[in-house]
């Protein structure tokens, strides 16, 4: 898929489950979905989150390949354990964060 494809899609699980759980529907919600819903591809210079971040994207992509570390479900797993601090700040936004990258 490519970004505008992740963003969509991201957005329409936002649009139909997280606002009918409680999570309510703002631009910033929106926004952190988009960002987060790219950033899976971040290990391949073909994507545009790996043409914005090349250092980061060649050397995923060099050493574990595209659909790999960065698309598994360990990855999201310590995506959440990882950002439990966010969590304190703004539940919403982690869940938003999290449902986004997934």
């Amino acid at each position: 898929m490519i970004a505008p494809t992740h963003v969509t899609f991201a957005e329409l699980i936002y649009l139909l489950i997280l606002t009918t759980t409680g999570v309510s529907l703002n631009v910033v919600n929106a926004i952190v979905i988009a960002v987060a819903s790219i950033l899976p591809d971040i290990d391949t210079n073909a994507s545009l989150i790996g043409k914005v971040m090349p250092f980061v994207s060649k050397n995923l992509e060099r050493r574990f390949g595209h659909r790999t570390l960065t698309h598994s479900v360990l990855c999201i797993a310590g995506l959440t354990i990882l950002l439990v601090p966010f969590y304190a700040y703004s539940g919403q936004l982690y869940v938003c964060f999290l449902v986004g990258y997934a």
